[in-house]
């Protein structure tokens, strides 16, 4: 598997432009990211800021609204409402044959907040996205009298 170093400093956190990293605490960030065990998951700090992640979730809902348009041409139906990206509030990564992306994005249809959960895996050595999954993360919420 191809490491690219953007990746491994998005990865590590060490995007942060107003701090300057020593190569001692690169490397010791580099150290932790190869040894990581394949397969777990790695939560991503910073989302609301990581340009990349953003980038990520709005693809997410850029393909969910082209099916959705397929869909209403088909069907005909006129009262399917597109979704409108706000942000991705919550991420994952785990390293599987390239990066997987666990998502939790913001969006709006009719005016009504709705988040999803989304699942795509950035390939590495062809810097390609795959879409998985997209559905709706149900929330339940006890009203307390």
């Amino acid at each position: 598997m191809t490491m690219y170093a953007s990746d491994l400093f998005a990865i590590a956190g060490l995007t942060d432009d107003k701090v300057v990293y020593t190569p001692m605490k690169i490397n010791t960030k580099y150290k932790e990211i190869l040894a990581r065990k394949v397969g777990g998951k790695t939560p991503i700090k910073d989302v609301k800021t990581n340009k990349k992640i953003q980038e990520l979730g709005k693809y997410c809902v850029e393909e969910y609204n082209k099916s959705l348009r397929k869909y209403k041409q088909i069907m005909q139906d006129d009262n399917i409402e597109l979704l409108s990206f706000v942000e991705v509030v919550e991420a994952e990564t785990q390293v599987v044959s390239g990066i997987k992306y666990y998502l939790k994005i913001s969006t709006f249809s009719f005016g009504i907040p709705k988040i999803f959960n989304a699942e795509l895996v950035v390939n590495l050595g062809r810097i390609t996205r795959i879409w998985c999954t997209f559905h709706l993360f149900i929330m339940l919420m006890m009203i307390i009298n």
